[in-house]
């Protein structure tokens, strides 16, 4: 499976914020692109008979492929990869993200993400 997600994702210290007395809370950062995934891939996912989203249950393997900010901004890969992974259960593509047994990150995408899936069962 292969998903092109159309904005790079906020680096992980900016998913977050303390919000007194709660605790940790996301961002409105954070939210606002999960919003955007949510709205932009929802018709695009592949579904079953019943319209539920196709799933992966099994351990998976997967790549993600990031594009480059711009030369003034430099971004640390490792901080790209909790709101991808996170994103992909929240769409349901996968069950939970401790499915993925295999991981990879790069730089190099025409697409702000493309996220490849495979099954390793």
């Amino acid at each position: 499976m292969i998903i092109e997600l159309p904005e790079l994702p906020p680096p992980l210290s900016a998913c977050f914020i303390n919000v007194f007395p709660r605790g940790r809370a996301a961002s409105p950062r954070y939210k606002a692109w999960k919003k955007l995934i949510h709205v932009t891939l929802a018709s695009r996912l592949n579904r079953d008979r019943d319209g539920a989203v196709v799933s992966f249950s099994n351990p998976v393997q997967v790549e993600y492929h990031f594009r480059r900010p711009d030369n003034k901004r430099r971004q640390d890969l490792g901080n790209l990869e909790k709101a991808t992974s996170d994103i992909l259960v929240s769409l349901g593509v996968i069950e939970d993200d401790s499915l993925i047994h295999d991981l990879r990150m790069r730089w190099g995408s025409d697409a702000a993400v493309t996220i490849k899936i495979e099954s390793m069962t």
